[in-house]
């Protein structure tokens, strides 16, 4: 049984508590931001392979480093806040 159908049967819906909410809304804002990041390095990957290094293949390198590593940012300090904050 996959994690989030046993979450669900469990009663952890996102109208049961605020917390739930907050659960179900990180979660999903986490998964867009994986995805959106995984798609960005396919779409780079696959322009790196086909040799198109033209200058702006290190410009959307660095744009993505700078994105992974805001992201990273981000969680830690949201991971800390869900922590500390009761």
């Amino acid at each position: 049984v996959a994690l989030g159908s046993a979450v669900w049967s469990a009663g952890l819906v996102p109208a049961s508590s605020g917390y739930a909410a907050v659960f179900f809304a990180l979660t999903s804002l986490h998964a867009l931001h994986v995805l959106g990041g995984l798609s960005f390095l396919t779409a780079l990957w696959r322009r790196l392979r086909r040799a198109q290094l033209e200058p702006s293949c290190a410009a959307s390198v660095r744009l993505g480093a700078v994105y992974w590593h805001f992201m990273g940012a981000v969680w830690l300090v949201l991971f800390a806040l869900l922590y500390f904050v009761r």
